[in-house]
């Protein structure tokens, strides 16, 4: 792991929309070989979900990573069982997303984030934070060292629990 000292991490409640965009988006994984995602992709209503009007509902938290601009976001959003995200475990759980700009991946960007996330959920009574991740991500690795545990399957993903 490279020093992150000069970085700054912010917890956030809220999130500038064209930021949000522009990471989840990122976080889309696309297995090596195939063509890139449209990025109208993510106006998509089983995608878009996660990320409008972030900020206006219960558990909408996000931590930034910045230098002199953001490198990496980590963001986390409760659902409801009738408008469940792919990593629902049940209404109390947000379920996060992260990603760091490709230059700044695997330096410890991504460890740092999660830890501060994890922290920022224990901090208002939050006792597990869930994702969902392609059986193919790299990022699986991140999220087992983390402390995600898997919980299910469904289709080419898994669905991840870490209990904070």
């Amino acid at each position: 792991m490279r020093d992150l000292k000069p970085l700054q991490f912010e917890t956030i409640r809220t999130v500038d929309d064209r930021i949000l965009r522009e990471f989840f988006y990122l976080a889309l994984f696309v297995p090596p070989g195939e063509a890139p995602l449209p990025k109208s992709i993510i106006d998509e209503p089983v995608l878009v979900k996660y990320i409008e009007n972030f900020g206006e509902k219960e558990g909408d938290l996000a931590v930034t990573a910045k230098d002199k601009k953001i490198l990496g976001l980590v963001w986390g959003r409760k659902f409801r069982a009738d408008k469940k995200g792919w990593g629902y475990v049940d209404d109390k759980t947000p379920e996060i997303g992260i990603s760091v700009l490709p230059d700044y991946r695997n330096i410890g960007i991504g460890t740092v984030l999660l830890k501060q996330i994890f922290q920022a959920y224990r901090d208002i009574g939050i006792q597990a934070v869930s994702l969902s991740v392609d059986k193919r991500n790299p990022s699986l690795r991140l999220y087992e060292q983390t402390g995600f545990k898997i919980i299910g399957e469904e289709d080419n993903a898994f669905i991840g629990l870490k209990q904070l």
